[in-house]
C-alpha cells in the first residue's frame, strides 16, 4: 500500500489494522491439488486410489451408492448428542461489535441468510452477544466465525481426551487399502442444546443471531465432537480411526476394506452424520491425514505442509519464533535431536527477553537446519507388533536420547519414534539411566514386541 510520500510498502497484515477495517484472515487448504497416490475421478467428486482397478472402483461404487444421506455432501443433523456450554455464575458476555469491512459487506449478508435459511442461526433476544468476525478463503470466499474468547473465559473446562495422532498414525501399519472420510462442515452437524443457545449469541449487520448448531470457536466444541465420535465409531478400533471429523479405515485385503467401509458408513447414516465426497479418498495405497502423507508402511510430514515451513521467513519477534517451533514441533517425530536443535530458538522465547527477538548465528543455524532436517525426514516406519524392536540408547552430561527402530539390521531397517530428553547431567558411567527415561515415550511400541537393546 502506498505511504505518506506514494511510495508503495509492503506489509505484514497484523500492522495494516491503523489503516484497515478489521478483518480476520486465515490460511485455508485449497480443495483439488494433486496428492501423489490418487487422483480425481472423471466426476471431479470421488478420489480413488490410483492402484484400483475399474473392477474396485465399481465396488465402491457400489458402497457408496447405498447411503446417499450420508454422501449428499450438505451437513446432516444429529440427534446422538448436544452441546453444552457450562457458565459460570459470571453475568451475560456483551461485547460490542466488530467493524465490517464494505467490501464484504454484501457476502457477509448473504452468508448469514443461507445460514438462517438452512438452519444454522436464528434471530436472538437475548442478553449475551460476542462479535462476528471474517476469515477470508483462497478462493475469495469468506467464512463468518465467531469471537468466543470471553464466553470461553466463563465456560467450564471439559475434559474430555483428544486422541494422540501418533497412536492414530501407528495403527495404519502396512495397510494396503486407506480410505480417509471427512464430515461435511461437521461441527454444524451437531446440535446446541436449546437453553445453551442464547450464549452463542453474535451482533451482525442483520441483527442479533444465534446458532443452533455447534459454531466453531467454543472451547468445549472439540471434546464434544470427539465424545460422538468415539461413541459412533465404539468397536471398530482395530480398522478405522477418527480425530474429530476426520475418519481413517485400513485394510490389507480389499474385500475386508468394503465391509469395513460400510460398517462406517451405516454408523454416520444411524447417526444423521454426512460427508464431503470431494474431501474424501478412497482405497488409496498413499494418501494425506492429518497433515501427514500416510501409507506404503510408513508415515512422513506432508509435501504442502513442509514446503509452507521451508518459505517461512525469518522470525522477527518472540511470537514469530514460537509460531515456527509450533508448526515444526508437530513434526518433530521426524526429526532426531529436535529439542537440541531448537534450543537456540526456544531460547529466544523466554520472558526476561524483549519481544523483538536478537537474532544470532546459533538461531539462524537453528532456523535452517529445522527446515534441512524436515525436507530431509526418512520415511518412520509403521511399527509392526508382531516384529522384534531395536532400541539404540545412549548419554551424555547433558541429556539422554534414544532411537527405536524397526527390520532387519542394515537391510529395511527404519526409525519408528526418536526420543530425547535434556535432564540433569548424568554421570557418563549412567547410561543405563536411558532405559528409565525411555520406556515411558515408547512403552505403547515395546509392549507387543521382543525388543533389542544396543548401546553405541
Amino acid at each position: 500500500m502506498p505511504d505518506k510520500g506514494g511510495r508503495k510498502q509492503i506489509f505484514h497484515v497484523n500492522h495494516l489494522k491503523k489503516w484497515k477495517e478489521r478483518a480476520f484472515v486465515n490460511a485455508v487448504i485449497e480443495d483439488g491439488e494433486d496428492i501423489e497416490g490418487y487422483r480425481w475421478s472423471d466426476t471431479g467428486e470421488i478420489v480413488f486410489g490410483t492402484q484400483l482397478t475399474e473392477d474396485m472402483k465399481s465396488d465402491l461404487w457400489r458402497v457408496l451408492r447405498k447411503f446417499p444421506s450420508v454422501t449428499k455432501n450438505t451437513p446432516g443433523k444429529t440427534d446422538r448428542i448436544f452441546h453444552h456450554i457450562r457458565t459460570t455464575d459470571s453475568q451475560p458476555i456483551r461485547q460490542k461489535p466488530y467493524r465490517i469491512p464494505q467490501a464484504y459487506l454484501n457476502d457477509v449478508m448473504k452468508e448469514l441468510e443461507e445460514m438462517e435459511r438452512d438452519g444454522i442461526i436464528e434471530k436472538s433476544s437475548r442478553e449475551w452477544a460476542s462479535p462476528l468476525v471474517i476469515v477470508k478463503k483462497k478462493d475469495g470466499g469468506i467464512r463468518l466465525c465467531v469471537d468466543y474468547r470471553q464466553l470461553n473465559q466463563v465456560t467450564k473446562f471439559d475434559a474430555y481426551p483428544m486422541p494422540r495422532v501418533e497412536e492414530l498414525l501407528d495403527t495404519i501399519g502396512d495397510a494396503e487399502f486407506i480410505t480417509t472420510l471427512d464430515l461435511a462442515k461437521g461441527y454444524w452437524q451437531v446440535p446446541v442444546n436449546e437453553k445453551d443457545r442464547e450464549k452463542t449469541a453474535f451482533t451482525s449487520p442483520r441483527g442479533l443471531y444465534q446458532f443452533k448448531t455447534m459454531p466453531f470457536g467454543l472451547s468445549g466444541a472439540p471434546a464434544t465432537f470427539q465424545r460422538m465420535m468415539d461413541e459412533i465409531l465404539r468397536g471398530t478400533e482395530t480398522f478405522a480411526g477418527v480425530y474429530l471429523d476426520d475418519i481413517v479405515i485400513h485394510s490389507s485385503i480389499w474385500r475386508d476394506h468394503l465391509n469395513q467401509l460400510t460398517d462406517v458408513l451405516k454408523r454416520l447414516d444411524d447417526a444423521g452424520l454426512t460427508i464431503k465426497l470431494k474431501k474424501c479418498t478412497f482405497g488409496a495405497r498413499e494418501c494425506t491425514y492429518l497433515g501427514y502423507q500416510i501409507g506404503k508402511g510408513g508415515v512422513r510430514p506432508e509435501r504442502r505442509k513442509i514446503e509452507a515451513i521451508i518459505n517461512m521467513v525469518r522470525p522477527q519477534t518472540k511470537k514469530d519464533v514460537r509460531t515456527f517451533l509450533g508448526i515444526t514441533g508437530y513434526y518433530r517425530r521426524f526429526v532426531q535431536d529436535y529439542a537440541s536443535i531448537a534450543e537456540p530458538l526456544t531460547e529466544l522465547t523466554r520472558k526476561k527477553l524483549p519481544e523483538r527477538v536478537i537474532w544470532s548465528e546459533k538461531a539462524e543455524l537453528a532456523f535452517q537446519k529445522l527446515k534441512t532436517a524436515l525436507t530431509t525426514a526418512p520415511l518412520m516406519k509403521n511399527p509392526n507388533f508382531n516384529q522384534p524392536f531395536i532400541l539404540q540408547t545412549d548419554a551424555s552430561g547433558v541429556g539422554v536420547g534414544a532411537i527405536l527402530s524397526q527390520g532387519e539390521e542394515n537391510l529395511d531397517e527404519g526409525p519408528v519414534a526418536y526420543f530425547i530428553s535434556h535432564s540433569q547431567p548424568l554421570p557418563l558411567q549412567s547410561k543405563g539411566l536411558v532405559y528409565y527415561h525411555t520406556l515411558p515415550h515408547s512403552s505403547s511400541n515395546l509392549t507387543s514386541g521382543g525388543t533389542k537393546y544396543t548401546k553405541h
